[in-house]
């Protein structure tokens, strides 16, 4: 309550830890206490907040003090400082995991890098994400493969040509523009076909190019991220991609009639 107020120091209070600190100093109870303590669940008062060390201020102050290490530790010019480090791995149940404090690598000696072992865990990971990811990958290029086949792809290009020549969007990039989202591989076999029947510095040549570089293969990428990570409802992801699709592919004919006259 003494000290000066300096933000640097974590002496500075909001206007309710200045209210509270007054009251605890008058021997008052502050206002506004929960009824039941976060961390026990018990009944909440001053003393309890004083004492708990599951919810109180014992265990704010450890916190506190644990953040300040680490942040000095960082300050000092260790780079692997790690907050809370598992001790222990837990069980299949996901009990008995233990943690420490802080870690910090390189303190008493200088930090060396075990290049084998980073290896082995690597590997193992990739393989783990692989094996994850590889339902939703053969689903999706199963799908691609019977989309190309049904001749889907030509029939869906036919129905938006003339649409699209509404806006000067040439029919030969339109299976281009349908693929690329779905499949690279796919998109480059027809970025290959369109430079060997139109030519590299033809128009139709340099849009597709800019068109290739310009858009993602959207749904190959979701499918693995999303699927790696277990992520099952992807909310907005997947329009903001397309839209960000359909915008490459505009720009890249409209950019490329521009630039080349």
């Amino acid at each position: 309550m003494s000290a000066n107020p300096w933000e640097d120091e974590y002496f500075a209070m909001t206007p309710d830890e200045f209210r509270d600190s007054m009251a605890c100093r008058n021997g008052k109870t502050p206002k506004g206490l929960q009824t039941y303590c976060d961390g026990c669940g018990n009944l909440f008062d001053t003393n309890h907040a004083l004492n708990c060390k599951n919810g109180g201020l014992v265990y704010q102050r450890h916190n506190e003090l644990r953040d300040e290490n680490c942040d000095l530790m960082k300050k000092a010019g260790f780079n692997q400082v790690i907050c809370k480090p598992i001790v222990k791995e837990a069980e299949d149940n996901g009990l008995g995991e233990l943690r420490g404090d802080w870690s910090v690598r390189g303190f008493w000696i200088r930090q060396k890098v075990a290049v084998f072992d980073c290896f082995i865990e690597g590997a193992k990971d990739g393989i783990e994400t692989t094996i994850r990811i590889l339902p939703a990958l053969v689903g999706l290029l199963t799908a691609i493969a019977m989309f190309r086949a049904s001749g889907a792809l030509d029939m869906l290009g036919n129905l938006l040509s003339p649409l699209l020549s509404t806006i000067q969007f040439p029919k030969e990039l339109v299976p281009l523009a349908l693929m690329r989202p779905i499949s690279g591989s796919g998109a480059l076999a027809i970025v290959t076909d369109l430079t060997k029947t139109h030519g590299a510095d033809t128009f139709i040549g340099r849009a597709a190019s800019v068109m290739m570089g310009s858009t993602e293969t959207t749904f190959y990428t979701l499918a693995v991220y999303l699927g790696s990570v277990g992520i099952k409802n992807s909310r907005y992801t997947v329009k903001a991609a397309l839209l960000a699709d359909l915008t490459g592919i505009l720009a890249s004919v409209y950019v490329v009639r521009w630039f080349f006259n």
